[in-house]
């Protein structure tokens, strides 16, 4: 036991300063250290109010796969999925009218951290405006789908299996020519 330099109004009464230090008389102070505060669930209660730290392009490379998928947490939702396999896949966890729901990022390491986390920040920013980002990825996605089926070129092989197949060749050919060119 140590001596503490000052000494307490009413020395009946047992407190506790800075979760490290009890008072037990007048004069004699307990030093307590930190880890003892964990084990009386003192100091065990704010561990849980600092924030865990980002997630780092290391970590991700050095993530091994185990026997389960497990998650690695970067922040705001988003997240890397480690499988078994050794694939690792960028996920953004959101809820939408009431619903969790998931949104693919990419694959690690061809969608990097920087673009996981730029496309986890628009997608969080069409959630402030009230559109689904799962919804509007497949309507853009149906979207340049039509317009790639819709092409010209697409439109002039229909015309010409449509019209030339009762055509000479030579006017086949020559039509083709243009048509493929």
């Amino acid at each position: 036991m140590q001596q503490h330099p000052t000494k307490c109004k009413n020395p009946q009464v047992d407190w506790l300063s800075g979760f490290f230090i009890v008072q037990r008389s007048a004069t004699r102070y307990i030093d307590i250290p930190p880890n003892v505060g964990v084990s009386l669930g003192v100091y065990s209660t704010f561990t849980n109010l600092i924030p865990p730290m980002p997630l780092s392009d290391p970590a991700c490379k050095n993530a091994k796969p185990k026997d389960k998928p497990y998650k690695l947490a970067d922040e705001k939702g988003l997240f890397l999925l480690v499988n078994p396999n050794g694939s690792k896949y960028f996920r953004l966890k959101y809820r939408f009218d009431g619903k969790e729901k998931m949104l693919a990022l990419g694959v690690y390491p061809e969608t990097s951290l920087k673009k996981a986390r730029e496309d986890r920040d628009n997608a969080r920013k069409q959630l402030a405006d009230g559109i689904d980002p799962n919804e509007n990825k497949k309507a853009v996605k149906q979207s340049k789908a039509e317009s790639a089926a819709n092409s010209f070129e697409v439109i002039a092989r229909e015309w010409y299996e449509r019209n030339m197949g009762d055509k000479s060749t030579d006017h086949n050919k020559a039509c083709n020519g243009i048509v493929r060119a």
